[in-house]
């Protein structure tokens, strides 16, 4: 590699981070130094220029004319003919753009760049383009490469022969990649409509090696191309982030969240990462972040439950044993207020069979009403544990009732729908009674 110094301009202050998105028509005023004149992108080589043209409102390279890079496309001038934007921390993006070109040369697009040294870049040529040991190569045809470059040394990374840019100037080409992880993919498509990713793509590469680069700034790359006068220039150059797994959550988030950005459901809740209220907030204050927590207000109920999921996403592992489905999701619980109704108890312990389904005939309570709370059978979540299922001991009546027929020992506890008038006045009998029957 040659001497190597990055140039940036008007560098954007530490306080104003870009957004990990990113477009340009390269439709403002013309200019012979478009990195010096636009302080959104950088040069990667100082001796290389790139233009803005009124006639096209688009970028074109005009490389190796001065410097030590002597002619076009000396191999000195390898890899860094490359004007890049964005900052060191975007990670997971797709990066394209649509390009014009008669030359037979290499172009393409450079990404997770973080310095000269480091950073990725895809060529399309139907004649040269650099090899690693600083040649050129002559493809005599149409071909597309993925290098790395690591440290200073480049490394070829793929290849995809007999496909590359066609040199033809009325044609309007695109070339796409998506990074997401260590999986690079890429494709070529016409400019006048989006590339359509459910293609087979011209290189699917996963980089395993040690050395593979994480995250960085995107741009345009040419090599021997040029100026403009020679027919190339790129337009409507853009930078989306990649939401990877669906789930409303892009991949840069959710790195810096601690969710996996290739589950759409991280906790197995049976909620996307994407649904998931105050996902980056501990709202239960348990050291995990809502979107990481299957029971975000710690009320033993899941959040799917009491958000009415009754079909899980498919990245739910429902093994995890975190999601429940809803047997009524005509009602629902506040899953980040443990006790939706106030009154007392848990949402969990109102619902005694955890199905999100109130069922008085078990001896439930409404979680959505606070009148009852609290008015729970022998066995319940008020911890009344003397043995009996029904609490005036009869066969058949509904729980907490009582029979004036029978003084057992559930009308010791004067059960708030006792039928005496005033609830508990026969208390003493009941307690008489059982007497009488110790006796």
């Amino acid at each position: 590699m040659k001497r190597l110094f990055l140039v940036i301009f008007l560098a954007l202050p530490a306080h104003a981070a870009m957004s990990q998105s990113f477009f340009d028509d390269f439709a403002g005023t013309p200019a012979t130094d478009f990195a010096a004149a636009d302080n959104n992108w950088e040069t990667i080589w100082s001796d290389d220029s790139w233009c803005t043209s009124a006639n096209t409102g688009g970028l074109s390279p005009n490389t190796d004319t001065t410097g030590t890079g002597a002619s076009f496309g000396a191999p000195a001038d390898a890899f860094d003919n490359g004007i890049v934007t964005g900052e060191d921390t975007w990670r997971d993006y797709a990066v394209e753009a649509d390009f014009f070109v008669e030359d037979d040369d290499g172009l393409g697009l450079i990404f997770r760049y973080t310095s000269a040294n480091n950073y990725y870049v895809i060529i399309l040529t139907r004649d040269l383009m650099p090899g690693t040991s600083g040649s050129i190569i002559s493809t005599g045809g149409q071909e597309t490469r993925l290098y790395k470059i690591s440290n200073g040394t480049a490394k070829l990374m793929a290849t995809a022969t007999g496909v590359g840019h066609k040199a033809d100037k009325s044609l309007r080409q695109r070339v796409r990649v998506n990074v997401a992880g260590n999986t690079i993919t890429a494709w070529i498509g016409e400019g006048n409509e989006p590339v359509n990713i459910s293609k087979t793509p011209i290189i699917n590469l996963t980089d395993s090696d040690n050395d593979a680069l994480t995250a960085g700034k995107a741009g345009v790359y040419a090599f021997a191309m040029g100026s403009e006068s020679s027919g190339t220039y790129f337009d409507s150059f853009r930078v989306k982030a990649l939401d990877s797994d669906g789930d409303g959550r892009n991949n840069n988030d959710e790195y810096n969240a601690g969710t996996d950005p290739f589950d759409a459901d991280s906790d197995d809740d049976g909620v996307m990462d994407g649904k998931e209220y105050l996902w980056t907030q501990d709202s239960d204050n348990d050291g995990l972040i809502n979107a990481l927590d299957w029971d975000s207000d710690n009320d033993n109920l899941p959040d799917g439950l009491e958000l009415s999921v009754t079909v899980p996403t498919l990245d739910t592992d429902i093994s995890a044993g975190h999601y429940k489905a809803d047997e009524d999701p005509s009602t629902s619980t506040d899953h980040l207020n443990p006790d939706s109704d106030d009154g007392g108890f848990n949402d969990g312990a109102e619902d005694l069979n955890k199905n999100g389904k109130y069922e008085p005939d078990l001896g439930e309570t409404n979680p959505n009403n606070s009148a009852d709370d609290g008015n729970f059978p022998d066995g319940g979540a008020d911890g009344d544990t003397d043995g009996d299922t029904d609490i005036d001991s009869d066969s058949g009546d509904n729980p907490d009732t009582h029979d004036s027929s029978d003084a057992g020992i559930g009308t010791l506890c004067g059960g708030h729908d006792c039928s005496c008038s005033p609830p508990g006045t026969h208390r003493n009998q009941g307690l008489l009674s059982l007497i009488a029957k110790i006796l």
